[in-house]
């Protein structure tokens, strides 16, 4: 068994959101044939058996712990939390949920949402043990609902936050109360005995305050939790640390963590791919693929990896902006004169640089091949705004092997077995 195989949870990011991220951690690579998502209490458990300053502490979570916003048989606005179970408990569960937002071409959308009978169905216990909050009794409580920083003493009768924690709830708040008042007296800060912990929130675009369920809806999240941050709340004379934990709207970033089978204390969590690009400039010989019909020239921008290598980008689409995914390898390159102002008009937004490749080799030598861009495109303004942009380029002539491809990252995305392998690789190499 391989030192991958051994890991009990590994988290997984992709930047291309949730669907991306939850195929990879429902791969048999890496979770085997079966396995689950982490639920918030499964994360619970993993920073309980770390500290501070580990991968569990430090990185948020998205998590199959989902919150359900709607109202009881009386009329009264509760809120029901499900941990693993329930509507938002398989990808089309979630998919369907957020799809009231995502699939709304008018974008007066916000949230997820689940039918009135699911949402009885949740009360009920019919899929499962599920916990029930009174969500008005929380407004009277604060003056800021989802806004404050709750210290510790707060957050141990906070009803919301315990449901949320789960069967750990108490450990928790202790552990964190303990690190807490440790980081507070490293930063030379008065002696703290209650320490503000926890921002709880809801969600940011569909607040419970201010938002209502439509009839025969509910609204509907998964819950996330953040890493530990030094944050400063009003009136207070220094910063706390805290983590928050809140709803995760779809277009939240997501990093989940899945927990191969037969696991039921998860104790650690591997960090995972990351980001793929990342994996992509640390393992660049490995993912070098023979080009069976080469092409004999072209005009390429330049990219250089993290390790100091050149690269050609892949060719963008149209009047776009540069794709700064690196496609064919540069053994070596001779910068031709000094760089050269190119002024261009802005297509589309200015805030993105765009440019015609065509317009821009009408500048180059005839020998040019390549091209970089040296510092930051600039908008030149008009009477009514930018009007136009320029940057300066540098075109060189490069030693381009054509007879070999980088892989693009959307492959090595979809490839687990190759992730896997790289992953194992790095654990043999510490």
């Amino acid at each position: 068994m391989s030192e991958i195989d051994k890991q009990k949870a590994m988290a997984f990011y992709n930047p291309k959101g949730l669907v991306a991220a939850w195929q990879q951690a429902r791969s048999p690579a890496f979770m085997g044939k079966k396995g689950r998502i982490a639920t918030l209490p499964d994360i619970v458990e993993a920073r309980l058996a770390s500290y501070p300053g580990t991968f569990a502490w430090e990185r948020y979570f998205t998590t199959l712990s989902s919150e359900y916003m709607g109202y009881d048989q009386s009329g009264n606005r509760i809120l029901i939390v499900a941990h693993g179970i329930g509507p938002m408990s398989t990808l089309d569960g979630i998919l369907k949920a957020y799809s009231f937002e995502y699939n709304d071409k008018a974008r007066d959308h916000r949230g997820g949402r689940i039918t009135e009978q699911q949402f009885r169905d949740l009360e009920s216990g019919k899929y499962g043990k599920v916990e029930i909050v009174d969500l008005e009794e929380i407004l009277r409580w604060y003056k800021y609902p989802f806004l404050q920083g709750l210290n510790s003493k707060e957050a141990l009768w906070e009803p919301l936050l315990r449901a949320r924690l789960g069967r750990h709830y108490d450990d928790y708040i202790e552990r964190h109360e303990s690190f807490a008042m440790d980081w507070h007296k490293t930063k030379g800060h008065e002696t703290i005995i209650d320490p503000q912990i926890i921002v709880m929130g809801d969600a940011d675009n569909c607040g419970y305050a201010d938002y209502v369920p439509k009839e025969g809806m509910a609204i509907a999240h998964l819950l996330a939790i953040g890493g530990l941050t030094e944050t400063s709340f009003f009136g207070n004379n220094f910063s706390s640390l805290v983590c928050d934990i809140n709803c995760h709207e779809w277009s939240d970033g997501v990093r989940l963590a899945g927990v191969r089978n037969g696991i039921s204390q998860v104790k650690y969590i591997h960090p995972g791919i990351g980001d793929t690009f990342k994996l992509i400039e640390r393992h660049w010989r490995a993912l070098l693929r023979t080009v069976k019909e080469p092409p004999k020239s072209g005009f390429h921008p330049m990219m250089k990896l993290d390790k100091g290598v050149w690269f050609t980008q892949c060719a963008k689409k149209g009047d776009g902006m540069d794709t700064y995914e690196p496609e064919f390898p540069i053994s070596s390159f001779k910068c031709l004169g000094q760089p050269v102002r190119f002024t261009s008009e802005i297509l589309g937004y200015y805030g993105f640089y765009k440019y015609n490749a065509r317009s821009l080799r009408i500048l180059a030598p005839p020998q040019a091949n390549s091209y970089y861009l040296v510092g930051e495109p600039k908008n030149v303004s008009g009477d009514d705004g930018p009007e136009s942009q320029y940057c300066y380029v540098q075109f060189c002539r490069s030693e381009i092997d054509y007879s070999q491809r980088l892989i693009r990252e959307s492959q090595l995305a979809n490839d687990p077995y190759l992730i896997k392998t790289l992953l194992e690789v790095e654990q043999e190499w510490q």
